[in-house]
């Protein structure tokens, strides 16, 4: 997309409300006549425009039957709700104007809002849950406020998904689903929303549904899947966890150059890590009107089951004064097998710390011919935590005075005895199993969580549940 709020709405730094608004609006260049976009598309190319309409209808014209693809495109907003919003516009956008293929170009290493718009789609529930192949005639009352596509399975109508929009950035809206023409009464609908802080899919309502008609609720900006279905759902809406979050500002990160000559962040709580947010100034020494830097962090993890390897998070970030780019950690990381495949395995942070690195950089100069550097000089970083809200009031030191093996308990799962239960006690105690460490005593007590006697396996992988939250140390044997 070329739209603009106050930035291109693709590029990283386009973070603002006016790109934001802009972002959840800018599909409507793919489908809405009349609408015109704040862009040199929308300024030069209105005959042009809506593009997919225009582009069946050269097809319909000179080469009936072609198959028509989006090959490359992005709204962005890879780590923003208004990004998931603009995907799921998009997708249904393709969906209802015949388009057969369409690749979602990647812009960073931050597209879990993207990606969560698409599993809204292809997977809303976890269990394989899709919008229908065969589309439904969809309409909304007002396109700006709100987009929705609608479907059924072929030659079932006992399921009809939704997918609907809420483009407001502050208000939840009441929505009025009114089936027209079905011939039978439904029961139910269940809510399946992408909203706020978290590119999680979450199950937000379960309601009635008076015949033909289900009325919901959308958090503001939103996307969510309805799923009208003819039967109770039988579904329960879980309360969500309350989460706190913790923030640490470094706000002179150049003058923290580690051993390796790259800025190093120091990361405290690696298995809380949620989010890294990067500002800098990035400079042409061409002077380019463009450009853009493609950055990573670099970082040594660590597996559960105490391997080791490199790996990174990728973003990029554009010309300008105060440009941010975020990148989002949620327990993976990129692993290279032995194929050269790559795959996501659960991992966190192994030596305290990521490294800042600019990989590449493309501007409008370099690409003339003209020896041309990006450079990108980080005026802050924000290293951001998340907790559940209860966990000030946690802990897992023993209630009473307890003893294993004659030494007493000074924190439940500590097998390092540094004062922290944390995933390095998980790999200390697999590696004193494996037989490359051998933990000391007090350590053995902390860590035999099961209270069995005997150290072992069960004891690193209770310690590790105990971390997300899925038991409470000690655990019974």
């Amino acid at each position: 997309s070329e739209a603009k709020g106050d930035t291109r709405v693709t590029e990283s730094s386009a973070t603002s409300a006016a790109d934001n608004a802009a972002r959840v609006q800018a599909p409507r260049t793919l489908y809405e006549e009349g609408y015109i976009e704040n862009s040199w598309i929308g300024q030069w190319g209105g005959n042009n425009l809506p593009i997919l309409p225009k582009l069946q209808a050269s097809i319909d014209t000179y080469y009936p039957g072609t198959k028509l693809a989006m090959t490359e495109y992005n709204f962005g907003g890879g780590d923003h709700i208004s990004g998931a919003i603009a995907e799921a516009d998009a997708l249904g956008a393709f969906a209802a104007n015949d388009v057969y293929l369409a690749t979602l170009w990647p812009l960073s290493g931050s597209i879990d809002y993207q990606l969560a718009a698409i599993d809204l789609y292809t997977n809303y529930d976890g269990k394989g849950g899709s919008f229908g192949d065969t589309l439904l005639r969809t309409e909304t009352a007002d396109v700006e406020k709100a987009t929705a596509y609608a479907s059924v399975d072929a030659g079932d109508d006992s399921v009809v998904t939704v997918m609907v929009t809420n483009k407001d950035s502050e208000t939840a809206e009441d929505a009025s689903i009114v089936l027209d023409g079905a011939k039978d009464s439904y029961k139910s609908a269940a809510v399946y929303a992408v909203y706020g802080d978290s590119s999680d899919i979450r199950l937000i309502d379960v309601v009635d549904v008076d015949g033909t008609t289900a009325n919901v609720t959308l958090p503001a900006y939103s996307a969510a899947m309805v799923v009208i279905t003819k039967e109770e759902s039988g579904l329960i809406v879980e309360p969500e966890p309350e989460i706190r979050t913790e923030t640490k500002v470094f706000d002179d990160p150049e003058s923290m150059i580690g051993e390796n000559g790259f800025i190093a962040i120091p990361i405290e709580d690696p298995e809380h890590l949620s989010k890294v947010i990067l500002t800098a100034d990035v400079t042409s020494s061409a002077g380019s009107t463009w450009g853009t830097a493609g950055c990573a962090l670099s970082i040594n993890a660590v597996t559960p089951e105490g391997e080791g390897f490199w790996t990174h998070k990728d973003y990029t970030i554009a010309l300008g004064t105060g440009k941010t780019a975020s990148v989002v950690f949620d327990g993976t990381f990129a692993y290279t097998n032995e194929d050269e495949s790559t795959s996501d395995v659960e991992a966190v942070i192994a030596d305290g710390k990521i490294e800042l690195q600019k990989w590449w950089d493309a501007s409008e100069k370099a690409e003339a011919g003209v020896e041309d550097t990006i450079a990108v000089k980080y005026t802050k970083v924000e290293v951001i935590y998340e907790y559940p809200a209860s966990a000030e009031d946690e802990t897992d030191a023993p209630t009473e005075e307890e003893t294993q093996g004659g030494v007493t308990v000074t924190l439940w799962g500590d097998a390092d005895n540094d004062g922290d239960c944390d995933i390095m006690d998980v790999i200390a105690v697999n590696k004193d199993q494996l037989g490359s460490l051998a933990l000391e005593e007090q350590g053995k007590a902390n860590a035999d969580v099961d209270r069995s006697g005997d150290l072992s396996f069960k004891d690193a992988v209770n310690i590790l549940k105990s971390l997300v939250d899925l038991v409470t140390l000690p655990v019974e044997e």
